[in-house]
């Protein structure tokens, strides 16, 4: 939180606070801590503890802004929620155009369950992409398509918007 003081101290009279990625969906994650036991994913297929740990996480920064918000009343600080928008995508695939089959695979890769080698990365020679990049969530198991993102901003660039009593 001390960098967003120092901008609000320079200035910043609005400013946007995001939440870390549901990290335990992430093909990364997936493939580099896989879990024997069926318990350790939740129901879509993510890793429990890492989502806990990023919605643990999330709680802290929301009891921050909100320490913030009283220490400095006349800025607008508002919480932007990523992981609850990532999670949205990935529990209604169909409504937001994404492939059900993979939700929790990289778009670009090498092959394996979640299609993610840390070794052969998107871009690298011989690295095969899919034929529909706007069906796939995730580009290359750490990023999100420009499609993901299109959808995320669609759903809280007009809360912020009112959060921060915007008009457009």
């Amino acid at each position: 939180m001390r960098g967003i003081k120092e901008v609000i101290q320079l200035g910043a009279t609005r400013v946007l606070v995001p939440s870390i990625y549901p990290l335990g969906c992430l093909p990364v994650y997936l493939t580099s801590f896989p879990d024997n036991n069926t318990s350790g994913y939740d129901q879509l297929g993510c890793l429990r503890n890492f989502n806990d740990f990023a919605s643990y996480h999330n709680q802290y920064v929301v009891r921050d802004i909100a320490n913030l918000q009283r220490e400095f009343p006349n800025v607008s600080i508002v919480y932007g929620d990523f992981y609850g928008v990532i999670l949205s995508l990935i529990r209604n695939p169909s409504s937001f155009g994404f492939n059900q089959n993979t939700l929790l695979s990289a778009y670009c890769g090498t092959g394996g369950r979640h299609n993610f080698n840390s070794r052969t990365v998107c871009g690298a020679a011989g690295i095969n992409a899919c034929s529909n990049p706007a069906q796939s969530v995730h580009w290359d198991g750490i990023h999100l398509t420009d499609e993901a993102h299109r959808r995320i901003t669609e759903v809280l660039v007009p809360d912020m918007l009112a959060k921060f009593n915007c008009v457009v």
